[in-house]
């Protein structure tokens, strides 16, 4: 329970499967006005990182005309701070769609160091299109690039592989091995329990930066879990939307925080915060910044063993002239 205790997500997982007992949460998002007027106070700005969250993911829904994304940062103890929110006015299917999304993954953020920071798992949505979401998808390595759907049971895994998949005649679609199913209503009530939070130290706060539009905290506070009454007369439980009003600033973070926890930050040690602090938080230099799975699997630095006393050197030997060598012509 220690260790469960502050991350809903974590403490559902906890009363589920140890206790043996229903979760009870609030389903009702925080006014949006309220989380504006935050932001407007924010210590850093739209488009930048604060300090403290050195890794760094995307997640990107696609519409029918459009695909949206949001940059999201993340620290110790699941703290996360949203960096910037962006629209691409193409259908996943056009080229200049492809081209806006290959710029974004390559895009860097600048953190309070002034070191520049890039994308360390971008997570697209492939419920809808998704022969086209994978056509952009497979050109990039699956390191960086991953495709999501949402699935709505509350006792889902937060992020789990779909079954292999299978087109009609039965060939097994290549996809399937990076595509992954991940638990939206359980991500859903933990972000609206950590959105009200304002203490930047507490497990799971979440951090708004100065320029958001108004409609950007309308979207991520769109939806309210209710219960509904089934014909069994069992009461099951789910969120609902307000038609008049969009919800992809909600998906996008959504599906920016699965790739969080597809890199297994929930569970990172300190020792590797330590690490991943270390290498992109210092001061700005001319190194080029270590992607995150060499960062974590490099080797800790240790101290060089002593070296023995140096032997006198032996004078040396005359040095035998050496053949002449002519240089081959048509090589650069």
């Amino acid at each position: 329970w220690l260790n469960a205790r502050g991350d809903p997500a974590s403490e559902q997982t906890f009363f589920n499967d140890v206790v043996g007992r229903a979760y009870k949460t609030l389903g009702e998002a925080p006014p949006w006005e309220g989380l504006r007027d935050r932001a407007g106070e924010s210590h850093y700005a739209r488009g930048t990182i604060p300090a403290g969250h050195p890794i760094v993911t995307v997640g990107v829904d696609c519409q029918g005309d459009r695909v949206e994304w949001q940059v999201v940062a993340w620290g110790r103890d699941f703290r996360r701070a949203v960096v910037q929110y962006g629209v691409f006015p193409h259908h996943i299917s056009a080229k200049e769609c492809w081209t806006f999304l290959d710029a974004l993954l390559k895009q860097e953020f600048v953190n309070a160091s002034r070191r520049k920071v890039g994308i360390d798992l971008l997570a697209i949505d492939g419920n809808a299109w998704t022969e086209d979401v994978w056509g952009w998808a497979k050109r990039h390595p699956s390191s960086k690039v991953i495709m999501v759907r949402g699935v709505p049971s509350e006792a889902a895994p937060l992020i789990a592989r779909v079954k292999k998949e299978r087109n009609k005649a039965g060939k097994l679609l290549a996809y399937s091995k990076r595509f992954y199913n991940f638990a939206t209503s359980v991500l859903k009530m933990g972000l609206y329990r950590n959105l009200v939070k304002t203490d930047p130290l507490e497990r799971g706060h979440i951090a708004l930066p100065r320029g958001l539009e108004d409609e950007y905290f309308k979207q991520l506070t769109a939806e309210t879990r209710r219960a509904k009454r089934l014909k069994t007369g069992f009461i099951a439980y789910e969120w609902v939307k307000d038609p008049a009003q969009a919800n992809e600033g909600l998906d996008t973070h959504l599906q920016a925080e699965a790739a969080a926890i597809k890199l297994g930050l929930r569970a990172m040690p300190d020792r590797l915060w330590d690490r991943s602090e270390a290498e992109r938080e210092a001061p700005a230099n001319d190194s080029p910044q270590l992607d995150l799975e060499d960062m974590l699997s490099a080797p800790s630095a240790s101290p060089e063993p002593p070296q023995p006393a140096p032997r006198a050197a032996k004078p040396a030997a005359p040095a035998k002239p050496k053949p002449r060598v002519r240089a081959a012509r048509g090589l650069d």
